[in-house]
């Protein structure tokens, strides 16, 4: 079984990754960004994830448990923006990109009121979740909707877009071979 520590090592090796691709590109593919916001927050998703399964830090997952929850909304229009960008090498964003922010808003909306709870509470959450994984469905984040909606949510849509993303990448492999051939 792999061990909490590794996945958090190899997670941060993937967030200084994204920032030096970053770096050294941004100035000929704005696109970039997107990339690098992705491989920052994705990264963040597997941490708490494998703090909840496999143990480690408490402190680390009180932090991580539902504090950065909203953030995993954007993976996957961060992904969905660096494909389009790519594909249509473009790097403008439209105002009706801002749809996307939709599910990332309401959650952030949601989970408010538990952000601002004290620090105590979260750690005795976050204990008890390393203690008994099933704990954590017992547990009021304080949002006006039941918690697992976000597991399914963030999941859900980040399939979506990974499979919109695909078909973005599909469509411009068939246009080049069109204008090719």
């Amino acid at each position: 079984m792999i061990e909490s520590s590794y996945i958090q090592s190899f997670s941060l090796f993937i967030m200084i990754l994204g920032i030096i691709i970053c770096i050294y590109n941004w100035r000929t593919n704005k696109n970039i960004i997107y990339l690098t916001l992705f491989l920052v927050i994705y990264p963040i998703s597997i941490v708490s994830s494998s703090l909840v399964v496999h143990g480690g830090s408490v402190f680390l997952l009180a932090i991580l448990l539902a504090n950065v929850a909203p953030l995993y909304f954007l993976s996957g229009p961060l992904l969905y923006f660096f494909v389009r960008g790519i594909v249509t090498d473009s790097s403008r964003f439209r105002k009706t990109d801002l749809l996307h922010f939709i599910p990332f808003f309401v959650n952030l909306v949601a989970i408010t009121p538990y952000i601002l709870t004290p620090f105590e509470y979260k750690l005795e959450i976050a204990n008890s979740v390393m203690q008994d994984f099933y704990a954590y469905k017992n547990y009021d984040f304080k949002l006006f909707y039941p918690h697992y909606i976000n597991n399914i949510g963030r999941s859900l849509l980040l399939t979506v877009y990974i499979i919109v993303s695909f078909i973005l990448i599909i469509k411009s492999q068939k246009k080049i071979k069109q204008t090719i051939g």
